[in-house]
């Protein structure tokens, strides 16, 4: 009989998981937003497009590489053959080409792409937030924000940012406990659309020393819109020092950082957007890769339970799924 499995958040690691899991329990998601994926993620106004969360990932273990390979045999997934340097202190101190060798991964033709690819043949619940989870008997049940039921389950997965699960579990669960502590960081991140190409010395940029952390030029992707779309992450620190700071002002502070590093007096953009990312990061955590109850019939799962990286979100889900199965088989 196959077990009934209710994931909350269809961002990475909840994608995965489902996708792990598809042929072994009748997996449904659940996620608040449009569409699936978290921070990989993009924004298009034309003729720009932006990838203003997730810049890129790699695959540092053999696992995960093993994974990304069907998408990248298709084209979903490409490699990013940036020219890269760090600028310090306004001063341009290292460069070097990305190149095939140790890819440097973006989804095709915008990051959203990977978990839309990934998502496909899953039951996702779109739009739905889900605001209470409640035990009864041996089944959770869910309700969104309408007050509306969502099912019956026998298993719950929570696969969405610390805070949020912390917000959603029922406080006396056992691995309650296990969330004190953690907290992700937020991140600005500034999108500027340009009439005319910027001539720069970079495709992408690591800032140190500054308000941002982060410079690319997003139509230097593989298959993007040529028109002239930069995007600028400002530091964890500078977003969480400053979250109260109106749109306006975060996007004339880091429009200003972005313009003093780049060393030009730009021509105005004519495009500008803002989107505040209120959980981005995490440093590298110590314990478990994910977490479960065998008893409540409860897991968590997330890269921020490892550090906030995508392949990280990833190795959570897997680990997770094997658990799992382990325990079905």
């Amino acid at each position: 009989d196959m077990k009934r499995v209710a994931i909350i958040g269809a961002g990475l690691s909840g994608l995965t998981l489902g996708h792990l899991l598809q042929d072994v329990a009748q997996i449904t998601l659940f996620d608040k937003g449009r569409s699936p994926g978290g921070r990989l993620a993009y924004r298009r106004a034309h003729p720009y497009v932006f990838d203003h969360g997730v810049q890129f990932f790699r695959a540092k273990t053999e696992a995960f590489q093993k994974f990304l390979d069907p998408w990248v045999r298709s084209g979903v997934i490409q490699p990013w053959c940036s020219r890269f340097v760090e600028i310090n202190q306004g001063i341009l101190d290292h460069g070097h080409d990305w190149s095939e060798s140790l890819p440097h991964y973006v989804g095709v033709p915008h990051m959203n792409a990977f978990p839309r690819a990934l998502a496909k043949g899953l039951d996702i619940r779109l739009g739905t937030r889900i605001i209470e989870v409640q035990s009864m008997s041996s089944q959770w049940a869910l309700y969104d924000d309408s007050g509306a039921q969502c099912g019956f389950y026998d298993w719950i997965v929570y696969a969405m940012p610390v805070a949020q699960v912390i917000d959603l579990m029922n406080h006396s669960s056992r691995l309650f406990k296990q969330l004190e502590g953690r907290q992700m960081k937020p991140c600005d991140a500034l999108m500027l659309g340009f009439e005319a190409p910027l001539v720069l010395p970079f495709d992408a940029a690591l800032i140190k020393g500054a308000p941002i952390s982060w410079i690319s030029m997003n139509q230097t992707k593989p298959e993007r819109s040529s028109a002239c779309s930069m995007v600028v992450h400002s530091t964890n620190q500078w977003a969480l020092e400053h979250a109260k700071l109106s749109n306006s002002e975060v996007i004339k502070i880091l429009k200003q950082a972005a313009s003093e590093v780049v060393g030009a007096i730009w021509e105005q953009p004519v495009h500008e957007d803002l989107q505040r990312w209120r959980y981005a990061n995490i440093a590298p955590q110590k314990g478990q890769q994910a977490l479960l109850d065998l008893e409540e019939r409860v897991a968590i799962c997330g890269d921020w339970l490892i550090q906030g990286r995508v392949e990280a979100a990833f190795q959570s889900a897997s680990y997770l799924a094997d658990q799992l199965i382990q325990q079905w088989a």
